[in-house]
């Protein structure tokens, strides 16, 4: 069983061969890890500036569960403030939420709401 990562993709790999003399056929199977999704529009006005990725660096790491977001066909993880800020996600942007870990639900909801709620900076 081998783990490789591909972008912001987990993919478990079990490679079985064949017993057989002579024979080098084996199978692969692979295994996405769950991962629960979610899409929310940035509408505060400032966007996805210093203080909003604060906020979402501090609810990110309440949570067990590794939080990705992607805009502009970048993603940033959600406890690193530095590659929030260079995901640009300026008001309007559109923001994939991929959370995956014991606690993705909660922690996907909770970072949806956070979001859609301007930062609570309405």
């Amino acid at each position: 069983m081998r783990q490789l990562r591909e972008g912001h993709i987990s993919y478990s790999i079990d490679t079985k061969l064949s017993g057989k003399s002579g024979s080098n056929t084996g199978s692969i199977r692979i295994k996405e890890k769950p991962v629960e999704k979610r899409e929310a529009v940035i509408i505060n006005h400032l966007g996805l500036h210093a203080r909003a990725a604060a906020k979402l660096v501090t609810l990110c790491s309440r949570y067990r569960s590794r939080v990705v977001l992607i805009a502009n066909g970048h993603y940033a993880e959600g406890r690193q403030f530095i590659a929030l800020l260079m995901l640009s996600a300026a008001f309007g942007s559109q923001v994939s939420i991929e959370v995956s870990g014991p606690d993705e639900k909660t922690a996907a909801i909770a970072v949806t709401r956070l979001i859609s709620d301007g930062f609570g900076e309405r």
